[in-house]
């Protein structure tokens, strides 16, 4: 009889221990709140908003347009890129030069041009930036923002 009564003793504080442990774990760590750090990622950005340099959204000084390329100076480095045979010009009064981010919520005017007029219409050393997208395996420009300046009203 002392045997079945001794089992069930340990299998009652046993239940009662883990039980006990819970709760006890569950109160301590509500008491002592976690502190949350919050940081901004590009997918944590609205999506009128674009992280400027990467290989769809890079920023530069205009040199020129040529054989069917975008001339850019970016850090004493010339850079080309292919152009579309149409490019969206995106008017914008967003300020490029220390911009992390591209808002197209700014965008107060757009033209779309063949690509042979887009020297016509920006000057050398203007800064702009430029939306590319992969097509046929290389990344062509497709819309150049640039300062609403440049757009005739």
């Amino acid at each position: 009889m002392k045997t079945p009564v001794l089992m069930l003793l340990l299998v009652v504080g046993g239940v009662a221990a883990v039980v006990g442990w819970r709760y006890y774990s569950a109160s301590r760590s509500a008491s002592s709140p976690t502190p949350w750090i919050i940081t901004t990622t590009p997918a944590d950005l609205p999506p009128s908003q674009m992280v400027i340099g990467t290989k769809e959204v890079t920023r530069g000084r205009f040199l020129k347009v040529e054989d069917n390329s975008l001339f850019l100076d970016q850090s004493d480095s010339t850079v080309r890129y292919s152009l579309t045979d149409e490019v969206v010009l995106a008017c914008t009064d967003q300020q490029f030069t220390e911009a992390a981010v591209l808002d197209t919520d700014q965008v107060q005017a757009i033209q779309v041009l063949p690509q042979n007029a887009l020297s016509t219409k920006l000057d050398p050393g203007l800064q702009l930036v430029a939306l590319a997208s992969s097509a046929e395996g290389s990344f062509r420009v497709h819309t150049v923002a640039v300062p609403l300046s440049v757009c005739p009203q």
